[in-house]
């Protein structure tokens, strides 16, 4: 009965893990099997840019959710990977053969979000041990910015955001970490932060820059 039931109620973290494009019978048809391998990696970017957006709000109480679904990522990853080498074995012509390098390494990519997600979260308590009002905004309007930069990252067809915009955000995501660095530095100088307190705020802050690279 228990087991009728475990399986009768998955839970949603399992369900979304489950691939929803990808399916063995259309191999032979490589067109077919790399739209749906697209598709399937674009479904995986709104899930890891969600994820990360959800990190960077999360606290401390929120990493066992946040672990989930870091889980249910790695898992889809992993189905993409094996589809990709299925895929690999057929008759293919240049072009196709191609795109397939560039589909790993774009799952690669989302892994690497939902991989920092999990470090975001797990040092968010440190964040909310900042009492410098200066540093607490400067730590929200990095976060605001890396929000912005994972939307312009998320692989939507019905979303169309310029290379020129993604730039701009990036300039400026960069000028506040650098900014929010000198402010700990000094702060560390002024000995108002001890070298552990500034040291693990630093590497906390580093994780949100990279997030967003």
């Amino acid at each position: 009965m228990e087991k009728f039931l475990k399986r009768r109620f998955r839970t949603a973290e399992t369900d979304a893990a489950r691939p929803v494009y990808l399916d063995k019978n259309i191999l032979e048809t490589p067109p077919l099997a790399i739209d749906a391998m697209t598709r399937e990696l674009a479904r995986v970017s709104r899930m890891s840019g969600t994820l990360a957006k959800e990190a960077l709000s999360a606290e401390t109480n929120d990493r066992s959710r946040i672990q989930a679904q870091i889980i249910c990522i790695n898992a889809l990853i992993t189905k993409i990977g094996s589809f990709n080498q299925k895929l690999a074995q057929q008759n293919l012509s240049e072009e196709s053969a191609e795109i397939l390098p560039s589909a790993m390494r774009v799952a690669r990519y989302h892994n690497e979000i939902a991989r920092l997600s999990g470090l975001i979260v797990m040092y968010s308590e440190r964040f909310s041990q900042v009492t410098d009002s200066n540093t607490q905004r400067d730590i929200y309007n990095l976060k605001k910015i890396t929000n912005k930069m994972l939307n312009a990252t998320i692989i939507d067809d019905e979303v169309d955001l310029s290379s020129a915009n993604s730039r701009t955000l990036l300039h400026k995501l960069e000028k506040k970490y650098q900014k929010i660095k000198q402010h700990i530095l000094d702060a560390m100088i002024e000995s108002r932060l001890s070298p552990k307190e500034g040291t693990d705020l630093l590497d906390s802050l580093s994780h949100i820059h990279r997030l967003a690279e």
